[in-house]
């Protein structure tokens, strides 16, 4: 098992992770629900896989990227174009 080093802050890896249940995703991104803790984790070391924590502004930062919605939006703004 891979056990990183906890250098990004408030991401938890395997034994820190302090919550009862975790919304478990496996490692073909299939979700498998709502799991108690000791169980996903049990279940990511017979795959030799690391159990981690995913904060809400992360999720929300791999949604906004999946979808491009934090690319820069046009410079242009329809309100000013002139027409003729």
């Amino acid at each position: 098992m891979a056990y990183a080093n906890n250098n990004n802050k408030g991401q938890r890896i395997n034994e820190q992770i302090r919550v009862r249940e975790v919304r478990l995703i496996d490692d073909l991104g299939e979700q498998k629900g709502i799991v108690p803790t000791i169980e996903a984790l049990r279940m990511a070391k017979e795959k030799d896989l690391d159990l981690v924590e995913l904060t809400h502004q992360f999720v929300k930062y791999l949604i906004m990227a999946s979808t491009g919605l934090n690319r820069k939006k046009s410079s242009v703004n329809p309100r000013k174009t002139k027409r003729y």
